[in-house]
């Protein structure tokens, strides 16, 4: 697991993410939108909590209806689109591949 703070950044580096707590999970997603974000059958994702993230730089919202059937906000670099990470209430998805030291990251393998 990846030392305290968790920091990461947007593939155009302007948007940027800390979190001074652990993860509250980690898990490979394989609905149809990470799919089409990944190019591949999953997206593998570290869900950290709200309260502890802070957020730097321009972000952009947008909200879709999750396989589950339940809306879930988005949350872009407002600069360049890039892929996004989805939030459930109190928590943020973001793409493990982004996070600055991503040892052990990924565990937990969750099916839609």
């Amino acid at each position: 697991m990846p030392e305290l703070p968790l920091t990461g950044r947007w593939a155009c580096g302007q948007l940027r993410y800390r979190s001074d707590a652990a993860p509250l999970v980690s898990l490979y997603c394989q609905c149809r939108d990470c799919q089409y974000d990944s190019g591949t059958g999953h997206s593998c994702h570290v869900m950290l909590a709200e309260a502890a993230l802070v957020l730097s730089g321009p972000v952009k919202l947008y909200q879709l209806m999750a396989d589950s059937g339940e809306a879930a906000v988005c949350v872009f670099c407002r600069s360049a689109d890039h892929p996004r990470s989805g939030t459930v209430p109190g928590a943020i998805f973001v793409i493990a591949g982004r996070l600055d030291d991503r040892r052990g990251s990924c565990r937990r393998r969750l099916s839609t």
